[in-house]
Order: structure tokens, then C-alpha cells, then sequence
């Protein structure tokens, strides 16, 4: 006789619950706001290449600007320390000894460093652009010059040199240069005036045509916005 295979009871039956289902919830993404302009029409690539010559053109200005500033420092820099003395010919009087007497002068005066004095053929070569060639400049009495190096530290009274150098030797005077570094410092600050000036109306034009072409593309989606406005859009 077969033997029956014994049923557990109810009880003993083990129970596996279920594994729980996680509902996941998604959040909708909130839509990215679209520009006023879109980049990839034919208005906003326009007005990329508008602004993008104005910035240009301040960049340009204000560029030049600094480097005319520059060089300008450079330049009366570089003359600050220097001074020219200017020995005219007079009658009867040899012009070689015009010249060393005004050298010694400058020589025994506090202040100043150098004196070198050109020869008669490199001042008439001064003037050969304007004048001519050097077999009419030798008819001419033509002035020698004499550069002198000032020192920056400790610069002479050069008002009292210039007296000196009448009273001593004929036909003498200093030019200091301050003509040409007054006239060149005025001419830096009249070019750094004209480029703000060029940079603000670059910057100003660049600002209206923007908000031109954004109450364009405002006005020209004007039934879309007052759509939205009236569902509640703000």
C-alpha cells in the first residue's frame, strides 16, 4: 500500500510577500525661456554682427588711444633731459670759438652733464631737406648747435643759463625744449578726449540699437504676449 505524503497545515505554509513596486514619479522639466532674439534667425545674427563691430571699433580706439599716450611719455621723456644751444655766425668773430667758449659755460655750470657740439656739416645736413644740396647751404651762415644732456636729478636753472650764455657769448641761446613738451602733452590729451569721446557714442549707439531690435521682436510677437498675459503669464 502507497504511503500518502503528509499536507502541512495552513499555518505552516510560508508566506513571501510580494516585493513592493516603487512608482517612480517624474517631474516635468520646466521649459528653458526662449530669447527675446533668437540667435538662429536673421535678427539675431545681425545684431551679434553689429555688436560685434562696435566692440571692435571701441577696442580699435581705445588701443590707439593708449599707444599714441605712450609714445608721446616716450618722447618728452626722452627731451625732458635735453636742451639745445644754438650759436649763430656773427661778423668778425670766428664761429669755432663761438662754440668752445659756450661749451666752457656749459661745462662749469651745476646740472649739466654733457655738451656735444655738431660739426658745420652734420647742421647743414639738418637743412638739406628744406633747402637743399650742401654746396648752397655753404654760402649760408647757418648756426652750429650744441646738445646738452641735463641731469634729471639735479637740473640747472636754465633761465640763469640762458643769461649767462648771452652775456658770455655772442649770438648764443638755449631752447629747452618745453615748447615742444607743452605741445605734445596737449596733443595727448586732445587724442585721449576724442577716443572717449568715439568710445562713449560706440557704446551708446551699440545700447539703442539693442533695445531697438528687443522692442522689435517684443512688438512683432505682441498677440502671443498679450495671449499669455491674459492666462496669467507674467
Amino acid at each position: 500500500m502507497a504511503e500518502t505524503q503528509a499536507i502541512p497545515a495552513p499555518e505552516e505554509v510560508e508566506v513571501r510577500p510580494r516585493a513592493p513596486i516603487v512608482e517612480r514619479v517624474r517631474r516635468p522639466l520646466a521649459p528653458k525661456p526662449s530669447p527675446i532674439i533668437p540667435a538662429s534667425g536673421v535678427a539675431g545674427r545681425a545684431l551679434f554682427l553689429v555688436v560685434t563691430a562696435m566692440c571692435y571699433l571701441a577696442s580699435i580706439t581705445l588701443g590707439a588711444s593708449l599707444l599714441v599716450r605712450n609714445q608721446i611719455d616716450e618722447w618728452t621723456s626722452d627731451i625732458s633731459n635735453q636742451a639745445t644751444v644754438q650759436v649763430r655766425p656773427v661778423d668778425g668773430v670766428d664761429v669755432e670759438l663761438q662754440v668752445n667758449e659756450a661749451i666752457t659755460v656749459l661745462m662749469s655750470t651745476q646740472g649739466v652733464m654733457s655738451a656735444d657740439p655738431m660739426t658745420a656739416r652734420e647742421s647743414s645736413a639738418l637743412l638739406e631737406p628744406w633747402l637743399g644740396s650742401a654746396q648752397v647751404l655753404e654760402e649760408l651762415p647757418i648756426p652750429r648747435l650744441i646738445a646738452v644732456e641735463i641731469d634729471r636729478q639735479n637740473p640747472p636753472d636754465l633761465a640763469q643759463l640762458a643769461t649767462t650764455l648771452e652775456s658770455t657769448v655772442e649770438g648764443a641761446t638755449i631752447d629747452d625744449h618745453r615748447r615742444w613738451q607743452s605741445g605734445l602733452t596737449r596733443m595727448a590729451a586732445s587724442l585721449q578726449m576724442v577716443a572717449f569721446a568715439v568710445i562713449v557714442l560706440v557704446g551708446a549707439t551699440t545700447m539703442a540699437i539693442i533695445i531697438f531690435a528687443t522692442r522689435a521682436a517684443i512688438a512683432s510677437n505682441r498677440e502671443i504676449i498679450e495671449v499669455l498675459h491674459l492666462t496669467g503669464a507674467t
